[in-house]
């Protein structure tokens, strides 16, 4: 278990010894992280999640991606502002943290929502924050869902996915709360914007690079750009030059700054834009891009392709 903060470690480490598998432990590590390490993340951000599964030999990514809310009024304000920074609660998305740890339960793991939050709990009990015995209470809500909900494993989880989001028949509880607390911050996101969000699955977005394949998360993230980076790259000598040297490092970064590039004025999601990967990969560009890496001097320009 690799992870920020040592609780989060501790949380997964726990959950492999209860019997858990690697999803399991990955999705207890997730909730734990939004403790130990809030503010690098938090349970109303996101999480892109790349996953190998041994038995079929496939990566699949999960979209832990929250959608902009839908409302005409909120896109309006969006187009003529901006997304704004700091704290101002008009730029979080759809929150998909919980949707997208028991999405992982339901599709690789093989424990309750229950047993996998309870590293979180034991955290939040024990911290300090004005928060922390809130989100306790949001979670415990969420296990006593799924403890007095019928049917499956899968099906239970879903119970309390659903109370979560709003998507219950009765209990929605955590929807109302969480749709007052944006509205009383001036927020946008409404309960039919936590309704309507899901989890993703997709192929991940794959380059070859040296014997490897390497594999990020699509254009709803940034990790395209690695992929950009490696395939220019593959032109030098980066193990002639030595590790860490003065020209690998120059290298490298000057590789970052064309691929960044390129992220700044390709990348979006791919629901509502078609974003020409195929070209961006392509052998021909790569050869047509390489050139403009000058191993004597850095750039200072952004020179989008």
């Amino acid at each position: 278990v690799a992870a920020g903060g040592a609780g989060a470690v501790a949380a997964g480490i726990e959950i492999l010894e209860l019997g858990g598998n690697a999803a399991d432990a990955a999705a207890a590590t997730i909730l734990a992280l939004n403790v130990t390490d809030h503010g690098a993340c938090s349970i109303g951000g996101e999480v892109p999640l790349l996953i190998f599964d041994a038995k079929k030999e496939e990566v699949k990514s999960l979209s832990g991606q929250g959608r902009a809310p839908l409302s005409q009024a909120a896109i309006d304000w969006y187009m003529e502002n901006g997304i704004p920074g700091g704290k101002d609660i008009k730029m979080a998305p759809v929150p998909s943290v919980v949707d997208l740890c028991i999405t992982t339960l339901q599709r690789y793991g093989t424990l309750g929502f229950g047993e996998i939050v309870e590293p979180t709990l034991g955290l939040l009990d024990a911290g300090k924050e004005e928060w922390h015995p809130r989100l306790a209470v949001t979670l415990r809500r969420m296990v006593e869902e799924e403890q007095i909900s019928s049917g499956s494993r899968e099906e239970k989880l879903q119970a309390a996915c659903d109370r979560f989001y709003g998507r219950h028949p009765s209990r929605n509880d955590i929807a109302e709360d969480l749709e007052a607390f944006y509205i009383r911050m001036g927020g946008f996101i409404r309960r039919e914007d936590l309704a309507a969000h899901s989890t993703r699955i997709e192929d991940p977005v794959t380059v070859d690079y040296r014997g490897y394949t390497v594999c990020k998360c699509g254009t709803w993230t940034q990790g395209p750009y690695l992929c950009q980076t490696l395939r220019l790259l593959e032109g030098f000598d980066m193990k002639g030059m030595g590790h860490l040297s003065a020209d690998y490092v120059h290298a490298s970064i000057e590789a970052l700054k064309l691929a960044m590039a390129d992220r700044d004025e390709y990348y979006a999601d791919p629901e509502f834009v078609d974003v020409p990967l195929k070209e961006l990969f392509a052998d021909a560009y790569t050869e047509i891009r390489r050139p403009l890496i000058d191993m004597q001097k850095a750039s200072l320009e952004a020179r989008p392709g």
